[in-house]
């Protein structure tokens, strides 16, 4: 690979997966619910998307441990929809989410409807997404906050039809961030 100049043009997007879980379910019905077939803008140039296969096997690669299914391995997960925040913040280059608004959101979902959506495959991308030499940097893959569990695993992630609740939500919650005491910001 070579060197990559990073410009002021350069587009930087931080990307979060939800994976596929449908097949936990134990119920076929769960395949006929439609899907995200379309970008879904929440505002604050953020969207929750389907996902290229490809991208997303990039950001599952960079965001496994080392040495973890290297080689011939057959790639088997796949990806049901993504949130992903366009135009990141650009001061901290490496760091994923730095002022946390899809870590925001993720709560936010949560309160529209339950799902497991979670850091174990948030990832910065900086380039073009669909290059080969776009650069993918791990976001915080371990820890607090990596895995996410819900009490009713049978239909644990968004539907199209939750995006306009979650979009109103998120718009009510980044008005009036700024107004919450300090306690309440960190408990979201």
């Amino acid at each position: 690979m070579a060197v990559m100049y990073i410009s002021d043009e350069t587009p930087i997007r931080d990307v979060v997966l939800m994976p596929d879980h449908r097949h936990e379910a134990r119920d076929d019905s769960v395949f006929d619910e439609p899907t995200f077939r379309k970008h879904a803008s929440l505002g604050y140039d953020v969207e929750v998307t389907p996902v290229d296969e490809k991208l997303a096997g990039r950001i599952r690669t960079a965001c496994d441990p080392a040495h973890h299914n290297r080689g011939e391995a057959v790639e088997l997960r796949s990806t049901l929809y993504a949130f992903v925040r366009y135009n990141a913040p650009r001061e901290q280059l490496y760091r994923w989410d730095p002022d946390q608004r899809l870590q925001e959101l993720m709560v936010l979902s949560r309160l529209v409807h339950p799902a497991s959506i979670s850091f174990e495959f948030a990832a910065r991308v900086i380039g073009d997404p669909f290059s080969d030499e776009s650069k993918i940097v791990a976001g915080p893959v371990k820890g607090l906050g990596s895995h996410a569990w819900v009490v009713d695993p049978k239909r644990n992630w968004l539907a199209p039809s939750h995006v306009p609740a979650l979009a109103e939500l998120f718009e009510a919650f980044q008005k009036r961030k700024a107004a919450m005491s300090p306690r309440v910001r960190r408990a979201m």
